[in-house]
Order: C-alpha cells, then structure tokens, then sequence
C-alpha cells in the first residue's frame, strides 16, 4: 500500500468519522469537534508525506522515501517534459520510452492520471475529469456522501499509483 495508501485509508476513516457523527447529531459543537479532528487527522497526514514529522516518528524506509526529491517526481516532470515536446504528444500521449526512469518502477508511472495520458492521450483525460466532475456534483446532489468518499479515495488511491485506468481499479471505478 505505501504511503499512498497510507493517505488514503486516512482521508477514508477521517472522511467515515464525520459523515458518522453528521448523521448522528444535529449538535454544531459535536459537529465542528468532529470536523477539526478530521482536519487535524489529514493536516498530519498530509505533514507525515511530506516529511515534516518524520524526524519524531520511527519509520524507517519512510524517512528516506519523502516526495520532495522523490524518483517518482522526477519521472513524472520527464513524462510532461517529453508531453510538452511536441503537439502531438500533448494530444495522443507522449511514448514512455523516453522516460528513462521509468526502467526503475518496472514500467509503473505510480499515477493512474499520467498513465492514462499517455496511453490514450487527452481526450479520455477530459473525459474522465469531466465525468468526475459530474460524479461529484450528483453525489452532493442526492446525498450520497459515503459513495462520494469513497470515489475521492480511489481518485487520491490512483493519484500515487497505476491501478484504475487499464488496471485492477477500473471496475471499482467505474461502479463509482
């Protein structure tokens, strides 16, 4: 799972909590406690990723994984460099030979995102945000607040790793 999945079971069993205790109690001081626990929970998650409290934390290989100078951000600003080389790359997807450590991750972009532009290119990039777009909006719509988290976990899931598009993770997906 990773630090990925790390975040995301965090952003999942914050999200869980509030839309628990807003169900459940009509009380705000209930609800804005709740609140600032969630947003303390992910505020830490999201320091932990970055490496601001690692130092105090007996993580081993995480200390020395941070995303700051991470091989996965350097592989990802050669896929854009390489997209914004040329037109055609832009809108059919630049080839992933050319990312030289690609080699590293056995051929694995570790973003669902970027993988997905560079197999089919922009246009079922716009279409995915678009229909994510629309997912989210529906959701709020009709109240479908558990649905609606778990689709932002999958989304944030598929942002540190290749598993939605082409993968393991599209029934999931697309279900949601």
């Amino acid at each position: 799972a990773g630090r990925g999945g790390i975040l995301a079971t965090g952003v999942l069993l914050a999200g869980l909590v509030m839309i628990m205790t807003f169900a459940k109690t009509k009380n705000r001081w209930i609800r804005l406690v709740t609140a600032l626990f969630a947003f303390v929970v992910l505020c830490l998650l999201i320091l932990f990723e970055n490496r601001l409290i690692l130092d105090s934390l007996p993580l081993g290989n995480f200390k020395e994984e941070g995303m700051e100078s991470s091989i996965r951000l350097r592989m990802w600003q050669q896929y854009f460099d390489t997209m914004m080389s040329s037109p055609l790359y832009i809108i059919f997807g630049a080839p992933v030979s050319r990312i030289d450590l690609l080699m590293e991750f056995n051929g694995n972009m570790h973003n669902s995102f970027i993988y997905l532009h560079a197999i089919a290119g922009i246009l079922p990039f716009i279409f995915f945000f678009v229909s994510f777009i629309n997912a989210i909006k529906w959701y709020l719509g009709n109240k479908h607040y558990i649905a609606l988290l778990l689709m932002l976990v999958v989304v944030l899931r598929g942002m540190t790793d290749k598993f939605i598009f082409a993968q393991y993770g599209m029934p999931i997906m697309v279900y949601l």
